[in-house]
């Protein structure tokens, strides 16, 4: 039967692997060694957090020797040899920003098309739905309604506020005029969209 192993983790060192546990932008192998070493530092045998997390007693050993051999460097994965990238991470970050950030929603061949355009970088919308995947970005059914009804005593009030003002508009106190406060917009929204999911293991 192989040794019990049983690693220390100094305040700062607990504390860096917690975080790069729950953040959706480290690789999840990353984060899954940074969960393994925390839990064994807390005491949970190899046998347990094999079960837990769903890898093999050796896989678990190897990270655990690892992080004793290598420190922080062994979490991640060694590069891998092939075709260079042809997108720099701030392209994608560039889609992150416009799905998070614009009124419109988009799905991966739009994208496709605003990164081609926008920065003149080809990516398939294939490749785009992957690595918005591996980002923490989920594909989601755009909600065209509101989750929360509105108060009913607050929507009384406001009844009463445009009586009040359509009274005013028939004596001619003032020109009463309705408009769209939604707006207008030329596209038509999607009807399923990225939205950012965070997963904690």
């Amino acid at each position: 039967m192989p040794a019990r192993l049983r690693i220390s983790l100094t305040e700062l060192e607990a504390k860096k692997l917690r975080e790069l546990s729950s953040n959706p932008q480290v690789p999840e192998r990353t984060r899954k060694r940074a969960k393994v070493l925390c839990l064994n530092a807390r005491g949970w045998t190899v046998d347990q957090i094999a079960d837990w997390i769903e890898w093999a007693p050796n896989t678990v050993r190897k990270t655990l020797t690892t992080w004793v051999i290598k420190g922080e460097d062994g979490l991640w994965d060694a590069p891998r040899s092939g075709r260079k990238k042809t997108w720099e991470e701030a392209d994608i970050e560039y889609l992150e920003y416009r799905c998070d950030r614009d009124e419109r929603t988009y799905n991966s061949k739009q994208l496709s098309v605003l990164l081609k355009k926008e920065r003149q970088v080809e990516l398939t919308p294939a490749r785009i739905r992957k690595i918005l995947k591996k980002k923490g970005w989920r594909w989601k059914r755009t909600k065209t309604a509101q989750r929360i009804h509105p108060d009913p005593k607050q929507k009384q009030v406001k009844k009463a506020d445009l009586e009040m003002l359509k009274s005013c508009g028939h004596r001619g106190e003032i020109w009463f005029k309705y408009l769209d406060e939604s707006g207008f917009s030329l596209w038509s929204y999607a009807s399923y969209s990225y939205i950012q999911h965070f997963r904690m293991l």
